[in-house]
């Protein structure tokens, strides 16, 4: 009797560290399946949580308040794509889903908002920050979104990165734009003729060529990329509006030669999403 409890025992105590083997197995498999997801989840919690934020309140000092009151309001003109938000265009019936292509950092990246538009589903994916930049800059200047993209496309996005705050309510799209060799120019002074309160925030090379003095050229937004290009941003534009003709700083700041920056552009390990 004993011998057979023995052998009784080592058979549960084998049976369980088979199934404890095996749960181990599809555990592990699972999260190597998913690792890719696990550590875009982690990288994107690590940047909002322990990532410092600008200012949360405006504080100035009386000096500063009155000298703001000698410069004039300044307008902050944004682009849209790739600069606050980046899409993807997905067939509607096309085998696998595929659509347009974009770099992207990861193989998956979820999405943030997405709609229909005509035979495509639009997807949409926001810059790290953007909610924090425009809460910020939207106390500072007159925010127009100026757009080459088409008023049925724009008009969704823009609702959604408003959000019901009522900060983006101005905006342009490509037929207010000027053909320049078949290009869709954006001159800043379209939205405001008094160039030395206009500034233009785009990553088109071109667009920044086009309003030189007036312009703040950003790196392209590559989908899942958790840059900080938008946060390091605020200090600067916060400086800004006490210039007397913003002409003057942007002109002499080395960063603003776009030419430049072009050719000093990294090179990304990227992928692209379709």
């Amino acid at each position: 009797m004993g011998v057979d409890a023995a052998s009784l025992n080592t058979s549960n105590t084998s049976a369980i560290t088979f199934f404890i083997t095996i749960l181990g197995i599809l555990l592990v498999g699972t999260l190597l399946r998913f690792r890719r997801r696990l550590r875009y989840i982690t990288n994107k919690l690590c940047y909002e949580l322990f990532l410092s934020k600008y200012l949360h309140g405006d504080y100035m000092t009386s000096c500063s308040k009155r000298k703001l009151t000698l410069v004039k309001k300044k307008t902050l003109v944004l682009d849209l794509d790739e600069t606050l938000m980046t899409s993807v265009f997905v067939k509607k019936g096309v085998k696998g889903g595929r659509g347009s292509k974009k770099k992207c950092k990861w193989h998956y990246v979820p999405v943030d908002f997405e709609f229909n538009l005509h035979d495509s589903t639009v997807k949409v994916y926001k810059r790290p920050f953007v909610d924090h930049f425009l809460d910020q800059v939207s106390k500072w200047f007159d925010i127009v979104v100026f757009t080459a993209g088409t008023e049925p496309y724009a008009t969704p996005i823009i609702d959604y990165l408003d959000g019901g705050r009522n900060i983006l309510g101005h905006r342009l799209f490509r037929d207010k734009c000027v053909t320049v060799q078949g290009f869709n120019a954006k001159f800043v002074s379209i939205v405001n003729d008094d160039k030395a309160n206009v500034i233009l925030l785009d990553n088109s090379i071109p667009e920044c060529c086009f309003n030189v003095d007036n312009s703040i050229p950003i790196f392209d937004y590559i989908i899942g990329d958790w840059d900080t290009e938008l946060l390091n941003l605020l200090p600067f534009l916060d400086a800004i509006r006490f210039a007397g003709d913003v002409r003057s700083v942007l002109k002499r700041c080395k960063r603003l030669n776009t030419l430049d920056l072009y050719l000093q552009k990294p090179h990304r390990n990227i992928k692209y999403k379709n």
